[in-house]
């Protein structure tokens, strides 16, 4: 199957362009993106929502923080701490993730830089520069 989106509701992989997950029917269209985590909080992003989906011990505990992208300010992403940092109502919210969606959670919240960091990479590797 190609890589499509993983349902948040009961993490079964679904095609990509899916509407509804095919496991457990959960509304899929307003789903950008889902982020399964070992170490961290599981994460969705909707069209207008950043979901975080609580865990404990690397089992989901049913408790989910939802934070509207429109109120969402002053974002960062760590790139050392594979952090998403932003304020929201006032107060600084820290969410951390898995190293491996740190491109993806760039390219959704930070899309300037995103593209930017790409051509720099891209010009390294045409100069030469580029040695990883």
């Amino acid at each position: 199957m190609v890589p499509g989106i993983v349902c948040p509701a009961c993490r079964t992989e679904n095609r990509k362009g899916a509407r509804f997950c095919v496991k457990c029917g959960k509304d899929l269209k307003e789903t950008i993106a889902y982020f399964g985590n070992k170490s961290f909080d599981d994460i969705e992003v909707t069209s207008d929502k950043l979901i975080v989906y609580k865990k404990k011990w690397g089992e989901q505990t049913g408790e989910i923080e939802v934070y509207e992208r429109e109120k969402m300010e002053n974002i960062e992403i760590g790139r050392t701490l594979k952090q998403l940092r932003f304020d929201y109502n006032g107060k600084r919210k820290i969410i951390n993730f898995d190293g491996e969606h740190l491109n993806k959670i760039e390219e959704i919240f930070l899309p300037a830089e995103s593209s930017r960091r790409r051509e720099i990479i891209e010009l390294a590797k045409k100069w030469g520069l580029w040695r990883f």
